[in-house]
């Protein structure tokens, strides 16, 4: 057996990547609030899914956390919902959910539509739908709107249905043209 010296630099480097090579639950930690909120923060934030690359396992959990925090302002809690749209895990879809059937306002209503429609249209498309037709019939015509729009966008036989089966009863002119124009998505 051949000896090769080695700096305690290089020992410690060694084992750092064995040890995260057989426990890579040690290797990165969930991020928290704290890691994410400069994240979150600055007057032009865009949604740029390369700063959100890889923050750490768990990222969906610390989002979650942050919408949930009331103490939070809205706009803080609004980006971390539009952020779960990159994780599209049934904890996500759960939570998703909760947050639309639960929300307090129809803007946090709005986006956790957009979120769930941008992560699961193609991977959990009945769920979409479900959730898209039932607030075809929301107070807010915004939501409605978007509902509409996002029914359109999936271009399946069932979103289809339920459209033009709700379609009919606006009865607004400017809300059905609103209905009727392409998302954003």
């Amino acid at each position: 057996m051949q000896f090769i010296p080695c700096t305690m630099p290089t020992v410690l480097a060694l084992l750092t990547v064995m040890v995260a090579g057989l426990f890579p639950g040690l290797a990165a930690a969930q991020p928290t609030v704290e890691d994410m909120l400069p994240r979150l923060g600055g007057y032009e934030w865009t949604l740029d899914p390369a700063r959100f690359k890889d923050p750490g396992p768990d990222t969906d959990l610390t989002l979650m956390a942050i919408v949930k925090d009331t103490k939070q302002p809205n706009y803080i809690r609004f980006r971390a919902l539009e952020l779960l749209r990159l994780y599209p895990t049934d904890r996500v879809a759960d939570f998703l959910e909760s947050t639309l059937a639960t929300a307090p306002v129809s803007s946090f209503v709005r986006r956790a539509l957009e979120s769930h429609a941008t992560a699961f249209a193609k991977t959990r498309t009945a769920r979409v739908e479900r959730l898209a037709g039932d607030l075809l019939s929301h107070n807010d015509p915004n939501v409605r709107i978007q509902a509409a729009q996002i029914l359109r966008s999936l271009k399946t036989s069932t979103a289809e249905a339920l459209y033009r089966q709700r379609l009919e009863k606006v009865p607004e002119s400017w809300e059905r043209e609103q209905w009727q124009q392409e998302s954003s998505r």
